[in-house]
């Protein structure tokens, strides 16, 4: 039967009013709109409206279940086709095909682990009246596709060749479906990532079956359940009886990977390396290598390579019913999944309404009806029960046909094998292999990254890939309105569902409330426990299963006093059950949280806003149960929050003792914290800074996301006997040094885990001592990517997903697990966050980012050079970069022009004709900023009578000229309208330029390039001339004639003759007017005549003559003794002094054009080599003072490096070895960079200007004055016992604090970067160049007009980089926007 499919927007309210109607069917009177459609031709029994409310959710009205599953298949297509289409492709191995070889791995896994064959084993046992069900979904989505051409955006990227257009979707089939479910079980079943873990350490390391046990926390008996001892009926002797029965399965399993054990006689295969001593360099380079990997498949472009690993769930999930106190109180439910965000949306959103019954809630795409949601008499959530349904097997080889056959309980069973075949997207061949399967399930090591030597194999045996239909069934059951009851979703749903395992709180329209578990939980065999690998050979295979109705549940009877069932991943029941579910828990913390919520809420839970407040609880639990009183507490004994039944912990009083000044500091900073993960906080920053300080360890070594709380707590609270070789190892061997050997005040040894405790926090707060350091929570971590899984590697990615600031963390019951937190990399500091934040505002979010004139004037990183080599025949060569900030599009506009036999080429300004670097038929021309001084500010006397309108010059009164302003804003009704003014000094610029001043006192700027002037144009046009064909004409009669900018002018032609030429109109400024500071206007100070073009300091090296150069880097013009004072500014000679080296390296083949180049790109940190590596590598060496050659030389400290610790040493070593140069893939620069900005924030702070970093942290370690040594010292605490100033080197000299400032400062920064690969990559993770569009960068099409790439140098190298995620480690208020009032202007 054909009938009609309305679709219609409309308001929720109406849309639902509608369903009270008897007939249910029809929508309200009025609420169709322009955007309405009606399709007919539907394959439906009668009408089925569909209605988006004003949130977007979609609402489907029907008069049969199986029509309103035809409406919602046609819905999901519609919001969602891409990504129900993506997931066919990843669940049929299909997807590289589409997207190309970042879809490889997903597909060989797939196809490998054969979910195609599971979603077809699915839908082979569906009942026939599901059968009917799931294609009235089906053919819901195929009717769109039928009915409507247009494709979502994606569909461009997907197609197999992109001249075709828009990829085109195969019709949808009831397998598609049955696959979208697999992948959900598949995802939710996050047990295989444990034991590959554990695994891999164990192949890795020496470990035994002890040592993994002490490496991984223990959360089998835990306090905090979801269930009581009393609510399963549980004895203490119960208890008893089983925890004697895990240590003995334990201790079983432990034989396996014992030496004579079955795992332990194959590990020298496993680990060539065992059983000598290793480290876990090798697992760290792999891990690196593949992120290289990877990111080369992907060709920086294309979509992230996709491993169906990444897609199984951390376990982070809740969900509750309650009810208030009172007869009449209703239950309540509330349900948070807590699955990755994602752009789309994971969930659907749906509201069915068909034959007087209601369903609604989320649900999965792709999949029809809800699974988390409520009808019209009952409600339910679920959550992870993080119960064990999958293992694995390895698998025993045959040993007469090991490639054919496997051996299990003596006899050889051979492998099904399984051809398998996909396409690449762009490769020409397929990729082509058999897949196997067995009786414990497909084989699957490769697929799961365990490589294997000689014909051992792995097989993964998942309740959610074996032969079941239930996934599906259950939740379809759903949808009958006869299951009207909690304990009836219990029985007749969940119990029902053999994958995934859920905890589910229940409640129905009585207010009863039920507590129900899905999961078909195998029953293993003794000595397999489920927490690592086991031997496939018969002997530990699963057996039944736990009856359905054995699962444990709690029953809340309907119109009983007050209550709750709360989950939130934590152990279910108490020891003492007679099943093992699982010995793979989480910490109790979320649960025991929403228990104490909801135990303060019941008196209020009418009001379901209190529901939400819940769910958004944002306190650190890990802090306030667990570190708080183990760090702050004086001696306080307290519960094993491991195990109850273990003796209490006493916690070590003397901690506070041991900290530095700054950590104690940050101590009490954290003391006095509210405990509450909250966006703008930092205590929260530095808590997990330092849990991931502590936990890196065992990350490094299992290169899996650690539960970053556990390891740390355990660490510092109860070691374990690994736990302390481990801390031991990250210190000197030497036992008259080694932590192990340090007391504390008390006396009392402690052990090297204590010390690293110590020390990393000692560390942190030497880093983030001053409290504007210490990144933002939420706004510089703790921020979530809403990212789409094909777009955010394409140029469109930025419009596909956001990024937003996120309260809460892993252990809240609001939970927040950033990677930019875990992954333990330095921010570039507050600055930017408070920055962006107030540009962010003003912008209003959208807009383009508010400008300030101020951040056009360009930084002093430029050069050019002319130069001749060897012999009367060679030929000059013109180079130049004058390295203007980058911008998308470019700052310059190359051109070609030629006219009258005339040639003039080169780089010019958008908007200006001509060319302002190039060069002629006959002469050629490069410019960089001479850093000459042009302009000055000036300080106006207010009149002592007038000074609203007049200033005072030579005691005479002279008014302002006013100047009438007025400008429209975009958006605004009223125009921005002023009265601007001008003096003889030039235009008032006070507030423009930032000045905010008291009462009338304003300054002026005097400025060459805002003078009445042409020559800055003229200059340029006579370039076009002909006749200007030598390098002298190119002086003379250009930059001798151009008043403003001030340029440095290396020129040469075509006889061979290169000079030297300068452009501006100097000032020659009255005596006690430097230009260095602003001086007063008050005729005392003027301007005088300018310095004659003529006499401007000049080089000529005549054609012909012998080799040579001229070469200019911002550098000073001429020595002392020139006549005038150009300025008194300059920046260090660093690059010119380079240039001039590799110059004169290069005069022999300078024919070779490519050698200006490599010149041009040179990387070599001048900054290291010339000046700090000298200072702190040296033995007492004396040098040049380079600030001023005239002064003493410099003693250099050697004994920098006897203050350093042994990681501090380790790093010395490492930039001792460095070639000095700041490369892309370098870590030594960044390590560099990181410790000049930690000795250069402290002036930078006070200024909230770009410092010149190198220039104020080498004079504070070679020559500090007398101001840097108080700035130095103000850092450290006045105690004179305890100061800097008082320590003494071991030669017992005593050093000034600001040698220790550097010592401390390098210390930190290496204990933070001890291991190598946590140190941020140069040119990967800093000094990365963002080219972005001025407009366009702040609104959703930014990231099409601009891109960010790394760059190797830094600011002390010819090849300059300057980026802002290293030398922006500031506070900044950030640019001024032009106030809507402003300040007073005289007229």
């Amino acid at each position: 039967m054909h009938s009609k499919l309305r679709i219609f927007l409309g308001s929720a309210c109406m849309m639902l009013s509608s369903f009270a109607h008897p007939g249910g069917a029809k929508p309200a009177p009025g609420s169709e709109i322009e955007l309405s459609r009606d399709f007919d031709g539907a394959p439906v029994s009668g009408p089925v409206y569909i209605t988006r409310d004003e949130k977007g959710l979609t609402h489907i009205s029907a008069e049969t279940k199986k029509d309103a599953l035809f409406g919602q298949g046609f819905a999901q297509a519609q919001d969602r086709l891409y990504q129900i289409e993506y997931n066919r492709l990843l669940y049929s191995g299909n997807l590289a095909a589409h997207i190309g070889a970042g879809g490889r791995g997903a597909d060989y896994q797939t196809r490998t682990l054969n979910f195609r064959g599971a979603a077809e084993d699915m839908c082979n046992l569906l009942p026939a009246a599901d059968v009917t069900l799931l294609q009235s979904f089906v053919d819901g989505m195929n009717f769109y596709l039928k009915t409507n051409t247009q494709r979502p955006p994606e569909f461009l990227y997907m197609s197999k060749f992109v001249a075709y257009g828009y990829h085109e979707p195969e019709p949808f089939k009831i397998v598609d479906v049955c696959g979208a479910v697999r992948l959900s079980q598949w995802s939710l079943g996050r047990n295989i990532n444990k034991e590959i873990a554990r695994f891999k350490v164990w192949w890795n390391s020496n470990m035994d079956y002890a040592d993994l046990q002490n490496l991984y926390v223990n959360n089998t008996n835990q306090t905090g359940t979801i269930l009581s001892a009393e609510d399963l009926d549980i004895s203490e002797a119960d208890m008893v009886e089983q925890r004697a029965y895990l240590k003995a399965m334990q201790e079983k399993e432990a034989e396996l990977y014992a030496e004579d054990g079955y795992f332990g006689k194959l590990r020298s295969q496993l680990n060539p390396n065992y059983p000598s001593t290793t480290t876990s360099s090798s697992a760290r380079a792999g891990r690196a290598a593949r992120a290289m990997e990877e990111a080369a498949a992907a060709d920086g472009h294309g979509p992230k390579p996709l491993d169906i690993l990444d897609l199984l769930q951390d376990e982070a999930s809740n969900s509750w019913v309650a009810k208030g106190f009172g007869t009449d109180a209703k239950s309540v439910q509330a349900s948070d999944p807590h699955l990755a965000l994602a752009a789309p949306s994971t969930w659907y959103f749906t509201h069915l309404h068909y034959e007087g019954h209601d369903v609604s809630g989320c649900g999965l795409n792709g999949v029809p009806g809800v699974q988390i949601g409520k009808t019209n008499t009952v409600s339910w959530g679920i959550t992870m029960s993080q119960t064990d349904l999958a293992d694995l097997f390895l698998l025993v080889p045959s040993a007469t046909n090991p490639q054919t056959h496997y051996t299990v309980n003596d006899r050889d069973v051979a492998f099904s094998p399984r051809p398998e075949s996909f396409a690449v997207k762009g490769e020409a061949s397929p990729v082509s292999f058999v897949a196997a399967d067995t009786i414990y399930g497909p084989v699957g090591t490769a697929a799961l990254g365990l490589p294997m030597p000689g014909y051992l194999n792995f097989a993964v045996r998942s309740r959610g890939l074996e032969p079941d239909s239930s996934g599906m069934t259950g939740f379809l059951n759903m949808l009958n309105p006869e299951v009207d009851t909690a304990v009836k979703v219990r029985d007749e749903i969940f119990r029902k569902i053999s994958a995934p395992a859920f905890s589910v709180p229940v409640t129905d329209h009585t207010g009863q409330m039920v507590y129900a578990m899905s999961g078909k939980h195998p029953i293993r065999s003794f000595g397999h426990t489920g927490w690592v690998p086991t031997v496939g050979n018969g002997s530990f295979d699963w057996g039944e299963s736990v009856p359905m109705d054995e699962l444990p549940t709690k029953v809340i009877p309907a119109r009983e006093a007050s209550g709750f069932i709360a989950a939130a991943n934590q152990k279910i029941h108490p020891d003492g059950y007679k099943y093992i579910l699982c010995i793979d828990y989480v910490y109790p913390h979320r649960g025991k949280r929403v228990h104490e919520l909801l135990e303060a809420s019941l008196a209020d839970l009418s009001d379901v806003t209190k529901s939400l407040d819940i769910q958004v609880d944002t306190q650190s639990n890990s802090w306030v149960s667990l570190f708080k009183p183990l760090v702050t507490s004086a001696g306080l004994v307290v519960e094993n929050p491991e195990d109850p039944t273990k003796d209490a912990i006493t916690l070590p009083a003397v901690f506070k003792a041991q900290l530095s000044t700054a950590g104690a500091a940050w101590l009490q900073r954290l003391t006095d914290w509210d405990g509450r993960s909250s966006v703008g906080a930092t205590e929260p920053t530095f808590f997990w800074y330092w849990l991931n300080a502590l936990g890196r360890y065992p990350l490094l070594k299992t290169g899996q996301r650690w539960a970053t709380e556990e390891y740390p707590y355990r660490t510092l609270a109860n070691p374990s006997e690994i736990t302390v070789k481990e801390c031991a190892a990250f210190y000197t061997s030497d036992p008259t040094t080694s932590p192990s050997m340090k007391t504390t005040s008390t006396g009392a040894p402690q052990d090297p885990c204590f010390w690293l405790a110590v020390d990393a926090f000692n560390a942190l707060a030497a880093q983030y001592s001053d409290p504007f350091s210490t990144p933002v929570w939420g706004v510089d971590v703790s921020l979530l990517d809403t990212s789409h899984a094909l777009m955010q590697f394409t140029p469109l990615g930025c419009i596909f997903g956001y990024k937003a600031g996120k309260g809460g963390d892993s252990s809240a019951v609001n939970v927040a697990t950033p990677s930019n937190l875990v992954n333990f990399k330095v921010s570039s500091g507050p600055s930017r966050a408070a920055r962006a934040m107030e540009e962010g505002a003003a912008a209003d979010g959208h807009g383009p980012k508010p400008l300030d004139i101020l951040d056009l004037l360009q930084d002093e990183a430029s050069n050019s050079w002319v130069a001749k080599g060897f012999g009367t025949d060679a030929k000059s060569v013109q180079a130049s970069d004058p390295h203007l900030a980058l911008a998308a599009p470019s700052t310059w506009y190359f051109t070609h022009l030629h006219y009258e036999g005339h040639d003039v080429s080169g780089c010019g300004l958008n908007g200006v004709p001509g060319v302002q670097i190039g060069k002629t038929n006959t002469v050629s021309w490069g410019i960089t900023m001479s850093q000459t001084d042009c302009a000055d500010l000036f300080l106006l006397v207010p009149s002592a009578t007038n000074p609203q309108t007049h200033y005072t010059v030579n005691d005479q009164d002279v008014a302002f000229s006013p100047r009438p302003e007025s400008f429209a804003v975009k958006g605004e009704a009223s125009p921005v309208s002023f009265v601007a003014a001008d003096t003889i000094y030039g235009p008032v610029g006070t507030a423009a330029l930032g000045l905010p001043m008291p009462g009338y006192l304003n300054f002026a700027v005097r400025s060459r390039g805002l003078e009445p002037d042409s020559s800055g144009m003229t200059g340029f046009l006579n370039m076009l001339n002909p006749e200007v064909d030598t390098a002298v004409k190119v002086r003379d009669e250009i930059f001798r004639k151009i008043s403003a900018p001030a340029f440095s002018v290396p020129v040469t032609d075509h006889t061979g003759q290169m000079v030297y030429a300068m452009s501006g109109k100097h000032p020659i400024r009255s005596f006690g007017h430097t230009g260095w500071v602003p001086t007063v206007g008050n005729g005392s100070f003027d301007w005088g005549e300018s310095v004659p073009m003529d006499e401007l300091p000049t080089k000529v090296i005549p054609a012909r003559e012998a080799s040579g150069f001229i070469a200019a880097a911002n550098q000073k013009i001429h020595p002392d003794g020139y006549k005038y004072i150009l300025c008194i500014d300059y920046v260090y000679p660093h690059r010119g002094k380079r240039v001039h080296e590799l110059l004169e390296a290069s005069l022999a083949d300078l024919s070779d054009v490519t050698k200006s180049l490599d010149i041009q790109v040179d990387t070599q940190s001048n900054s290291w080599v010339s000046l700090f590596k000298p200072l702190v590598t040296s033995a007492g060496l004396v040098v040049e003072n380079p600030e001023d050659p005239t002064k003493d030389a410099i003693t250099l400290p050697a004994v920098f490096k006897a203050q350093l610790s042994t990681a501090g040493a380790a790093w010395l070593q490492r930039l001792t070895d460095w070639d000095g140069r700041s490369s892309v893939g370098a870590t030594e620069p960044t390590f560099f960079w990181y410790w000049l900005n930690a000795l250069g924030r402290y002036p930078l702070l006070k200024t909230g200007q770009r410092w010149a970093t190198e220039e104020y942290p080498y004079r504070t370690l070679a020559n500090p004055s007398e101001i840097t040594v108080k700035e130095c010292a103000a850092f450290y605490t006045s105690d004179p016992t305890t100061s800097p100033s008082m320590k003494t080197t071991s030669t017992g000299a005593p050093q000034d604090p600001c040698f220790w400032l550097a010592v401390d400062a390098f210390n930190a920064l290496a204990a933070q970067y001890s291991d190598p690969f946590s140190t941020p990559v140069w040119g990967v993770d800093v000094s990365l160049l963002d080219t972005s569009h001025a407009l366009m960068q702040f609104t959703p099409l930014g990231c099409i007009f601009g891109y960010k790439a790394g760059k190797g140098g830094d600011s002390s190298a010819v090849n300059v980089a300057t980026p802002s995620n290293l030398v922006n480690f500031k506070v900044s208020s950030g640019p001024k926007p032009i106030p809507t009032i402003c300040p007073p202007i005289p007229h």
